[in-house]
């Protein structure tokens, strides 16, 4: 479920369409013209742009936790995903606000309702369900849910366009190593807490047909994992943030075994330098800032291969 954007293929797009005070005003008015906003494109949406959640209206939080415990109870899912999630502490409210022509102030109340949806989904399916949410890059939401997604790109845009909205988005006010930084260390604090991270890789199709190129950004994203991995983590690497787009990669079936020690940190100006071993004997080097990393298999093991 995307929990900003009212994309016409949910079925929550009924309900919202027969009740317009559950979208987001102009002027932040209980009714009104509607707030409206462009999604990625490769969706099907309509032309003026999609009507945008408002989650402080109780109504509208009962018929989205009403979807997810249809799905974790008559469906068997084990959660939901919550996308677009980190509208409850986004850092672009300003440009939000603008274009809603209302304050910050108000759209930091709309944030809360997000946050409010997300205390009420976790509470609905309780502690064996997992709600994730798609978060900011430094995730957010850990006290309301027991799943983040932090972002899409997992330590994988470091060579991105960098006029496409999404790595706009990403590198406000940071480096992407800055970026990758932060993901690293915040999913460590997650696994410490038991929490769930959902850390999500793609393959640069900045990189072209270059095979080499495109192995190595596969090995640092993996290497990258292994830092910041517990056993609440779960890797995922694709072409495009699709799963379709996602192959099996040959560095998967090496034995790896259980971390023998935390991962170490560099400290001064190495500090953005990590390292760590696993019982089978395999060692991993990352340099976040270089952007680069080495993972030394265990013997008998042929290493990573990007599989295309």
């Amino acid at each position: 479920m995307n929990a900003h954007l009212d994309w016409t293929f949910y079925k929550l797009h009924h309900q919202m369409m027969m009740n317009p005070t559950w979208s987001v005003q102009k002027d932040f008015a209980s009714s009104g013209d509607p707030c409206l906003q462009r999604g990625d494109p490769t969706f099907p949406q309509p032309t003026d742009g999609l009507l945008c959640v408002n989650h402080t209206k109780m109504a509208t939080r009962t018929a989205f936790v009403s979807a997810c415990l249809n799905a974790t109870t008559l469906g068997g899912f084990d959660g939901c995903f919550i996308d677009s999630a980190g509208v409850a502490n986004d850092a672009g409210q300003a440009a939000y606000a603008q274009r809603c022509n209302t304050s910050t102030a108000l759209m930091a109340e709309l944030g809360k309702g997000t946050t409010m949806l997300l205390d009420d989904l976790q509470t609905a399916v309780g502690p064996t369900k997992l709600i994730i949410a798609k978060d900011d890059f430094s995730g957010g939401s850990e006290a309301s849910v027991n799943s983040i997604m932090p972002m899409d790109t997992f330590c994988s845009c470091y060579n991105c366009d960098p006029n496409t909205w999404s790595t706009k988005v990403f590198r406000e006010g940071m480096t992407y190593a800055g970026i990758c930084q932060t993901q690293i260390q915040e999913s460590i604090k997650r696994g410490k807490r038991g929490q769930v991270s959902v850390l999500h890789g793609e393959v640069n199709a900045w990189l072209g047909v270059n095979r080499t190129a495109l192995e190595n950004d596969f090995t640092f994203t993996l290497a990258s994992f292994l830092i910041a991995a517990s056993d609440s983590s779960f890797f995922g690497y694709s072409k495009g943030w699709y799963y379709n787009g996602t192959t099996w990669h040959a560095a998967y079936d090496n034995p790896l075994g259980a971390p023998t020690n935390e991962a170490m940190q560099g400290s001064g100006l190495a500090n953005m330098s990590w390292s760590r071993s696993f019982a089978s004997g395999t060692t991993v080097e990352l340099d976040v800032l270089a952007h680069t990393a080495t993972i030394e298999w265990a013997a008998n093991n042929s290493g990573p291969a990007l599989q295309q």
